[in-house]
């Protein structure tokens, strides 16, 4: 039985100043353009892959800290989410599916990254639960 990776085209990039991007990901039969693709967005040479969950994978600057980049606290945070933080994150982190049967990364479906997005969004955006109403 084989995965059906049609609908799995997305990936989330999460930058220290708290701007995102969903990113276009490449099909499993393109898997040699992931590294480059990761490379290109978290623009380093030497990429970690960070489990989260079986189906949602964060990667970011293996040499982040040697190279003293920001600490990307919003990444952080939405790994803090699923896991329990044993070390603040730094520089551009993109978030992807986890694997296929053949170990190929996999993107994230148009929910997983509505849900991860949002997810993002609700920890730097603070909405009340409810207005108040006032008679004026």
């Amino acid at each position: 039985m084989s995965i059906d990776t049609a609908e799995q085209h997305f990936a989330l990039l999460i930058r220290p100043d708290y701007t995102f991007k969903i990113l276009d990901w490449p099909s499993t039969s393109e898997s040699r353009d992931t590294l480059k693709t990761l490379y290109r967005e978290i623009e380093c040479s030497l990429v970690a892959a960070v489990d989260i969950t079986s189906k949602l994978t964060m990667w970011v600057d293996d040499e982040g800290i040697c190279k003293n980049l920001p600490a990307n606290a919003p990444a952080t945070r939405l790994y803090g989410l699923y896991q329990p933080l044993s070390q603040p994150y730094y520089g551009n982190a993109v978030f992807t599916g986890g694997t296929d049967p053949e170990g190929n990364t996999l993107g994230l479906n148009e929910d997983q990254a509505i849900t991860v997005v949002l997810r993002h969004l609700d920890a730097i955006v603070h909405m009340p639960s409810s207005r108040q109403k006032h008679d004026d």
